[in-house]
């Protein structure tokens, strides 16, 4: 049955210790003091197989108990296992050692090493046991036999039979040890325990079962010097230098190295050696066993780690971060951003209180919200104060303070975490200010303005939107989707909108028929803006929109009003389209009169000519008149329907050829035929044509009023590539002069005569233009001549670009 001490000034810990033995050893006597000198008495007492020590005790600590036990004669030879958690360093391991502690072990402990720990001490317990009593044996032996010598003189053959008898029980004493060194070794090669010895010569001389299977090498190999080929390179000074400085000494020593695994892998081991005496007190070497402790020391170094971790992410973190005592609330510890917070370095400010650092105010005020974080013992959060820091000026801080309980329960410190919001503040009030300005901004715009988030949804609105569609209460309609507000056939026009406005940043006006909140349809330009956040991100969407119902309304006036300038122009020339085949009529009725009243009679075939030619300048009179009366009606509410290009050219020309004839400008056509049809109003794009060929025909007459002998030509040529029709008008007349090309499409801007022109044909023509997706080119130099090019998508690709 083991008997184990157990002395630990704790109870707790004497529970723990014999909970964790009770298991593997069930028939264990278990003793057990809180005293360092109740564990000798006891030791002297019961001669416990194994002694568990505590370092740190009252009166006298685990060292000098260790000491009085290996001093004393009746407990030198009980192993002695020191327990501790409050030294680990490598110093305090070697002076248990020197004391003659046979291991160490820390807290808290580990089951399984702590009983493979005590299993090595029985072993190594009974064998010194063993080796004790045959000691004894010998010793009361050779006693009784010197005595029996002394006391026998009788005889030479008495003397002879004892010495005999005596050499008889030598023999068997020998045997005796021969076995028990048998016994020993079998002992130290059933243990976990790396068992080695060494003679005199310091070489190693035996190697335990466990010691080879765990280097894989044989015994041939390990002995002598040969174990030192496993210990790893960078250790191996440190281990010989250990070891023979024990050595030369016959001390004790216990050192941590690396050594060769089977597997491949260097594992740290434990060594603990100690000197060997024969019975004569003669020293015969070193005995020493070893532990596997890798899994510990990885644990150790992973701790180091944590800590090394925890300290680098406590120094480096942008929250000051300082540590008080909860008795005194002086600085214990502070980070870096703790000084650039307090413009103070650590080493100044731990030790002191608030009082000493901050003017009383602020002291006062600190040191009542770490008491009330004190005495109720949860986390405070001071979401917002004002401190002055000499040299910094007030700051506005936010702070928390979290107690920290010790093992007991006890609050012992208190962490004070703050971080400088005053920038944080000053930006909050900046953005109030520049939200109020936003909005200020946003119903101060006489246009409507709507912003949009990426899901279409409306996020803001001005108050000029809620008058455009109607909008009784903007919360209501803030958001919602703005498809709502859109009629259905406007909404692929929309949708491209914003697919562009995402592509191309922004849009410029485009008109669109919008809803109001009445259900009422009016015409609307919309223009937008992608906006993007700090990132580069598209945000949102930012629409002005425009009300242009009134404007449209202007336009279509206009239109009509150029066209009836346009008519009014073409007077003159339609009077004489119209009394060039009366004159006709005129003299053909007169030609039959007169040819009846000679012959009493009338040729059938010249009868039948003369007629046949005055019902065609008749059809002629009428087709003027009906194409003039067409052209002058308002065309603007008509459905867009496909046409030929050429066909309103060709309308346009007839209707001012013999004008431009009787001036003497020759017009000449350069059609192309197979010219693709495009979508709109054949009657406005003749406007577009009678427009260009008149500013033309101006062009040219204002250039042979300087000129003599000028020849005045207007070119009219069509023509197409994979998108587009292309028309050009092009003159040999003034020209235009280069700062007058960027303005001349403006409405109301004109560079001929008052009385000339009224500044709206090109700006309207511009309009019609734009309305059927296309351009207006011009090109012109000085005196040279100009070229109007009319751009027009054909009829599929106006529809792909419906919303433009």
């Amino acid at each position: 049955m083991e008997k184990i001490l157990a002395i630990d000034d704790n109870s707790d810990n004497l529970i723990v210790l014999r909970a964790l033995l009770i298991e593997s050893f069930p028939d264990m006597q278990f003793i057990s003091c809180q005293s360092g000198r109740k564990g000798i008495s006891l030791a002297l007492e019961q001669q416990p197989d194994v002694i568990l020590l505590d370092l740190i005790m009252p009166e006298i600590d685990g060292y000098e108990v260790c000491r009085i036990l290996k001093e004393n004669e009746r407990t030198r030879i009980i192993p002695v296992i020191i327990l501790t958690a409050a030294r680990t360093d490598k110093e305090n391991r070697i002076k248990a050692l020197e004391v003659g502690a046979d291991a160490f072990l820390t807290k808290p402990l580990d089951e399984s090493e702590l009983i493979v720990q005590i299993r090595a001490m029985l072993r190594i317990k009974a064998s010194e046991d063993y080796k004790q009593n045959e000691k004894e044996n010998l010793t009361r032996l050779v006693a009784e036999r010197t005595r029996e010598l002394e006391e026998s003189q009788v005889a030479m053959l008495n003397l002879l039979e004892d010495l005999k008898e005596e050499n008889e029980s030598r023999k068997k004493i020998e045997m005796a040890l021969r076995e028990s060194e048998t016994h020993y070794r079998t002992l130290a090669n059933s243990g976990q325990a790396l068992v080695w010895t060494s003679g005199i010569d310091k070489k190693c001389d035996y190697f335990n079962q466990p010691w080879l299977d765990f280097t894989g090498r044989a015994l041939e190999q390990e002995i002598g010097d040969g174990w030192v080929a496993g210990v790893h390179p960078d250790d191996l000074p440190y281990c010989l230098d250990v070891y023979i400085n024990a050595f030369d000494n016959h001390e004790k020593f216990s050192m941590e190295y690396r050594l060769l695994h089977v597997s491949g892998d260097y594992r740290w081991i434990q060594d603990n050696g100690s000197p060997r005496y024969n019975s004569n007190g003669e020293f015969i070497g070193y005995i020493g066993h070893c532990l596997d402790i890798t899994e510990h020391k990885l644990n150790e170094q992973k701790i180091v780690e944590n800590e090394k971790l925890l300290t680098n992410i406590i120094e480096n973190i942008p929250t000051s971060l300082i540590l008080k005592d909860a008795n005194t609330l002086r600085y214990q510890m502070m980070n870096k951003a703790g000084e650039q917070l307090l413009g103070l370095k650590r080493e100044l400010a731990i030790g002191k209180n608030v009082y000493e650092i901050f003017h009383l105010a602020d002291a006062e005020y600190l040191n009542a919200k770490d008491q009330t974080a004190l005495m109720t013992g949860a986390v405070l959060d001071d979401s917002e104060a004002n401190l002055f820091i000499q040299g910094r000026g007030n700051l506005i801080i936010h702070t928390i303070r979290v107690p920290i309980k010790n093992d007991q329960g006890t609050i012992d410190s208190l962490v004070v975490l703050t971080e400088d919001i005053t920038e944080k503040k000053q930006i909050e009030k900046a953005l109030i200010e520049s939200e109020q300005m936003y909005r200020t901004l946003l119903n101060a715009s006489p246009e409507g303005i709507v912003i949009l988030d990426m899901q279409h949804k409306i996020v803001e609105m001005s108050d000029i939107v809620l008058e455009i569609f109607g909008i009784p209460n903007k919360n209501d309609f803030v958001g919602e989707n703005v498809f709502s507000f859109i009629p259905d056939k406007e909404v692929d026009k929309l949708t491209s909108v914003l697919q562009r406005t995402l592509e191309e940043g922004r849009i410029h006006q485009v008109e669109f028929m919008m809803s109001r909140f009445d259900k009422s349809l009016f015409h609307c330009e919309l223009s937008t803006t992608l906006i993007h956040d700090a990132n580069g991100n598209p945000k949102s969407y930012m629409a002005i929109l425009r009300d242009i119902t009134e404007r449209k309304e202007i336009e279509r006036q206009l239109l009509r009003t150029e066209r009836m300038v346009s008519l009014g122009e073409m007077a003159s020339a339609m009077a004489h389209e119209i009394n060039q085949p009366l004159l006709s009529i005129s003299l053909s009725i007169d030609n039959l009169l007169m040819k009846m009243k000679q012959a009493n009679v009338v040729d059938e075939a010249y009868f039948t000519n003369k007629s046949t030619k005055i019902f065609e300048d008749v059809s002629r009179i009428s087709r003027l008149i009906d194409h003039v009366r067409t052209f002058s009606r308002d065309h603007d509410r008509e459905k867009p329907l496909p046409f030929d290009i050429n066909e309103s050219i060709r309308n346009a020309v007839a209707m001012i050829s013999e004008q431009f004839l009787n001036h003497g400008v020759r017009v000449t056509l350069e059609l192309d035929q197979d010219i693709p049809l495009v979508r709109g109003n054949v009657y406005q794009l003749e406007q577009v044509v009678l427009n260009l060929l008149t500013n033309a025909k101006d062009a040219v007459e204002e250039k042979e009023n300087t000129q003599h002998d000028f020849e005045m030509h207007i070119e009219v040529r069509t023509y197409h590539d994979e998108r587009f029709n292309y028309l050009e008008i092009k003159d040999n007349g003034v020209g235009i002069h280069s700062n007058d090309i960027d303005q001349i499409m403006l409405p109301f801007y004109t560079t001929k005569d008052v009385g000339k022109g009224t500044g709206l044909g090109l700006s309207i023509s511009y309009g019609i233009v734009k309305e059927m997706g296309g351009t207006i080119q011009i090109e012109s130099e000085w005196m040279i001549g100009s070229l109007f090019r009319v751009c027009l998508p054909f009829m599929p690709i106006q529809q792909e670009m419906a919303w433009v």
